[in-house]
């Protein structure tokens, strides 16, 4: 029997340093596998191998896949009662032995501590990591690859135990060989190799279980690096999500300077039209007064000048004193109507001064209410249906005082009719009285003078509520484009949001693939050479899965 070199390394020295077992302190491993979106089970443990963590597998396992087989079921036993008889002639040999098991012991021992200090290592860097939902997920599933592992040194410690014990049994044999050394029975042989085909066996399994901590190492460290990628993701997208906030930010205090601006702006304006205004009463009540002086000048004169035709008509219509209590009613009259326009006149003049604060009323809390425009749409549009509810009560009030002034001029007309028969009247009887003013003069320049200023108030209700729209406009448009701005932002920020959705899913993805790699990688600690090529046709095609592009 080919007994192994003790002092032969059991590994290659370059083997740590392999690329594609995923070791090595400088070498970058190769990409990530790419994975498929798949269902996920929200069972704690998983049913069978076919539905472990959801992972697609193009492989069924073995119909006797959960029976697992040790290979001291089929192998000779030393303690055997033929193995309690042997006595040896190959004592080197099965020095030679014990000392390659004692060596591969000690490399699984080894292998173990190499294990543990990954196993530290990303212990630290997982609590180093940021305290999301998706590395605390990755910390539970890391949390049943410790328990996995845990369950393969229970399984190292149960191999050492038994090597002890072959230790033991070696031990007495070697007993028995010195007490017997002079007799050797024939069939010393045949035990001899029973006893090497257990060996054999020894050092089978044991590669086996090499080979299978070796396939947990390159899981591992798998595991190891696709935390280490999903850590950078998960830093990348919180910083692109500070950055979108501090965008919001900047566009919040950019908007609260625009709407300060514009506040600015209202009170300006605002300051200026008042100016405006006053500067434009001022010049009215001048042209007012100047319009009222010419009309009082030229109302002298044709009343001078009627007085003298009356003075000269009564010398010549002295005779008739009965027709004199008739004029005196006429003059009475007249009298009366034109006290009757006076007031006329003051009522209007009150309607327009109602109408002037109205206007400027409504202007006012249209200014307060400018701040409050991209806060409050609402109140906004509130604000403005209130600004044409007055706009047309002012209307309103235009069309009455309108009504009010056609009824005068009826009025008046009907007075100038009634005034032009009496005129005909005395002019058929010759009986004026001397000094009476024309009466069709003074009518006449009452009436042109209330149409006048109907004009001028009409014209300034025109330009007033032309002020208003202008502005009512221009809110409108700054709030449309705020509102604009708004959804662009909002857009962006949904955009954003899909992306890291669809980052989180192929996170998850990648969590469930590493779940179904380590599920894997542990059950081929338990099972035989023959059951474990289909694991391992299945793990390759787990690790060369394409990715998801949804």
């Amino acid at each position: 029997m080919n007994a192994p070199d003790p002092n032969s390394p059991l590994m290659p020295e370059d083997s740590l340093d392999d690329p594609e077992l995923g070791f090595g302190d400088e070498e970058e491993m190769s990409l990530e596998p790419a994975v498929h979106d798949v269902e996920i089970s929200a069972d704690d443990e998983p049913v069978s191998l076919n539905t472990d963590a959801n992972v697609p597998l193009d492989v069924e396992p073995d119909a006797d896949f959960s029976n697992q087989v040790d290979f001291t079921d089929n192998a000779p036993r030393l303690d055997q009662p033929e193995a309690d008889s042997l006595i040896g002639g190959n004592d080197q040999a099965g020095a030679l032995a014990m000392q390659s098991l004692r060596s591969e012991l000690a490399g699984l021992q080894e292998e173990r501590a190499r294990l543990l200090d990954a196993n530290r290592e990303l212990t630290e860097r997982l609590d180093a990591a940021a305290p999301t939902g998706e590395i605390s997920r990755l910390q539970g599933q890391l949390g049943e690859a410790r328990k996995h592992h845990a369950d393969a040194e229970e399984e190292v410690r149960r191999l050492k135990s038994e090597l002890e014990s072959a230790n033991a049994r070696y031990e007495r044999m070697e007993a028995r060989q010195a007490q017997a050394e002079a007799e050797v029975p024939d069939d010393t042989r045949q035990e001899i190799n029973l006893m090497d085909a257990q060996i054999k066996a020894l050092q089978t399994e044991n590669s086996q279980l090499k080979e299978a901590l070796q396939e947990a190492q390159g899981a591992e460290n798998r595991t190891e690096h696709a935390h280490d990628a999903l850590t950078r993701k998960v830093k990348d997208l919180e910083g692109e999500l500070d950055g979108l906030r501090g965008q919001l930010r900047e566009s919040g205090e950019k908007l609260d300077a625009k709407i300060t601006e514009n506040t600015e702006l209202g009170r300006e304006l605002a300051v200026a039209k008042k100016a405006l205004a006053d500067q434009r009463d001022s010049a009215n009540e001048v042209d007012r007064k100047g319009k009222e002086i010419e009309d009082r000048q030229a109302e002298l004169a044709s009343v001078a000048k009627a007085l003298a035709e009356a003075r000269a008509e009564i010398e010549r219509l002295v005779p008739f004193e009965k027709e004199v209590a008739r004029v005196e009613g006429l003059e009475d009259r007249i009298t009366d109507l034109q006290e009757a326009l006076l007031a006329k006149e003051k009522e209007a003049a009150e309607v327009q001064e109602k109408l002037d604060s109205e206007a400027a009323r409504s202007y006012r809390l249209s200014q307060r209410r400018i701040p409050m425009l991209n806060a409050e749409v609402e109140q906004l549009q509130e604000s403005n249906r209130e600004l044409e509810r007055k706009l047309q009560k002012a209307e309103l009030r235009g069309n009455t005082f309108e009504e009010k002034s056609k009824e005068l001029e009826n009025k008046i007309a009907d007075l100038q009719r009634a005034l032009q028969g009496a005129k005909a009247r005395a002019q058929d009887t010759a009986i004026v009285q001397a000094g009476a003013p024309e009466p069709e003069s003074l009518v006449s320049d009452e009436v042109r003078r209330l149409t006048n200023r109907m004009q001028e108030l009409e014209e300034e209700r025109g330009a007033l509520a032309g002020s208003i729209r202008k502005l009512s406009t221009a809110h409108r448009n700054e709030l449309d484009k705020h509102t604009g701005r708004a959804d662009n932002l909002e857009q962006e920020s949904d955009r954003r949001y899909e992306e890291l959705l669809k980052q989180r899913t192929q996170l998850r993805v990648l969590r469930e693939r590493i779940s179904g790699m380590l599920k894997l990688a542990e059950d081929l600690n338990g099972t035989t050479t023959g059951q474990r090529q289909p694991l391992l046709e299945a793990l390759r095609k787990l690790a060369d899965v394409p990715p998801d592009t949804n």
